[in-house]
């Protein structure tokens, strides 16, 4: 899966952006400056063949949820 190939760090953002949160919220929360989310977004998108922040946020929300789904069927 794609997905996989995303570091700790960039689905730490990503499940973040998916979240809702803006940049500097995600900055703050992960400690980290806004620069660098940034950089990290652009990964994201480079390495999952997305086009803006919105895929990014749709695309974990869907995997976050998958995996929840499939959590939930084991127990």
């Amino acid at each position: 899966m794609v997905i996989d190939s995303l570091s700790r760090r960039e689905m730490d953002v990503g499940l973040l952006v998916s979240e809702g949160l803006t940049n500097k919220e995600i900055a703050a929360e992960l400690g980290v400056s806004q620069r660098r989310v940034g950089a990290i977004i652009l990964r994201i998108k480079e390495k999952l063949f997305l086009n803006s922040k919105v895929e990014i946020g749709i695309t974990l929300y869907q995997f976050r949820e998958a995996e929840r789904l499939e959590l939930e069927a084991i127990n």
